[in-house]
């Protein structure tokens, strides 16, 4: 193994880690290269933090050097899946694809990408993908699917033994209803997830409190529910579960939870653990959004969204002067102005401050 094969090998093994990625940087700028500076400024951006300025430039270096060498640096890669890929901290870390291309191409994709991580895939049944049984599989922190999966199709993706690494799963537009939440529920295999997006899957209450009642996924601290036709008791379910209860994100964009769902969140002592809450679309009101600003549970939070909501401006105000620049509101001086049900003129347009 030579020296470049080494540093490749280290960062495969630490795939989290931006050190030995700047080693090779090092390594590739000694010798002319500009891929070094490419990894370099992929790191940068992956870290945050710099100014606007900054990042701006970054963000114009790194579309510079793709348009001038990307083609280069994807040559290995099966054509099929050329367009397919991205880079991450200067190296191909996501692909997205339907599902049979993946599975014909995967042994050679995996070669010539080892740091592929993260897998976005158009499927017609988790089988079809072949996951479960792939050695591949043992990379992959980032598995999201999209299409119809069957009752089978998701107990064996939740009770794969092939998927230890994995720690963000988002199930989209995926038909779970109450069955399907139940069978992720009982999943065994999924106990390294942080991070669960499940996008319109027409789960309801009922599917949601199957969810609430899981027992393996003890690491899960973010949860996103968008669109899943949620109310009351559905919300109450969440916040009332125990085994939710290390959650420190959660976002039930586009669900109906209404003023008494939103209780539920304010009273609730599972709420101090959350950093960011988002609420946008939910059908609250003015008097949800007071016991919003009025929970001593939520005042830790870093970011709340409150878009698309029937607000009026006095309660926005209120909701500034309390979270400040942590809240997310719409503007009024943006789009087509509407009244809502108490009669209060609303903008569809939005900014992270309401001034």
């Amino acid at each position: 193994m030579n020296h470049l094969d080494a540093l490749l090998m280290e960062i495969v093994e630490s795939p989290d880690e931006d050190h030995p990625r700047l080693v090779f940087a090092d390594y590739l700028e000694d010798r002319g290269d500009p891929r070094g500076e490419f990894v370099r400024v992929q790191c940068e951006l992956a870290t945050g933090g710099c100014s606007a300025a900054r990042q701006r430039e970054l963000e114009l270096r790194e579309a510079d050097l793709l348009a001038a060498h990307r083609a280069e640096w994807i040559a290995a890669v099966p054509p099929a899946l050329a367009e397919a890929v991205q880079f991450r901290r200067g190296f191909i870390e996501h692909l997205r694809a339907a599902s049979p291309l993946l599975t014909e191409h995967a042994d050679a994709m995996f070669r010539v990408a080892p740091t592929l991580s993260s897998i976005d895939l158009d499927c017609t049944g988790y089988r079809d993908v072949e996951l479960a049984n792939w050695r591949h599989s043992l990379r992959i922190t980032e598995l999201s699917l999209r299409g119809v999966l069957s009752l089978e199709d998701l107990k064996l993706l939740g009770r794969s033994r092939y998927l230890p690494q994995l720690r963000s799963l988002a199930l989209l537009r995926v038909p779970l209803a109450v069955a399907g939440a139940r069978e992720l529920a009982a999943s065994t295999g999924l106990k390294g997830v942080q991070t669960l997006r499940l996008d319109q899957n027409a789960l309801g209450d009922a599917g949601v409190q199957e969810l609430a009642a899981m027992k393996n996924m003890p690491r899960l601290t973010s949860l996103r529910l968008f669109g899943n036709e949620i109310g009351t008791a559905g919300a109450r379910a969440i916040t009332l579960s125990p085994r939710l209860g290390s959650l420190t994100s959660l976002s039930l964009f586009a669900n109906s939870i209404g003023n008494a769902g939103v209780q539920s969140l304010a009273v609730n002592a599972s709420s101090v653990r959350l950093r960011e809450l988002d609420l946008a679309c939910t059908g609250i009101s003015n008097e949800a959004a007071e016991m919003l600003a009025s929970s001593r549970l939520l005042q830790n939070l870093k970011l709340l969204d409150l878009r698309i909501n029937f607000l009026s401006r006095q309660q926005e105000e209120s909701l500034i002067r309390q979270f400040g620049d942590r809240v997310l509101l719409r503007t009024f001086p943006n789009g087509f102005p509407f009244r809502n049900s108490h009669g209060d003129e609303q903008g569809h347009g939005s900014t992270p401050l309401v001034k």
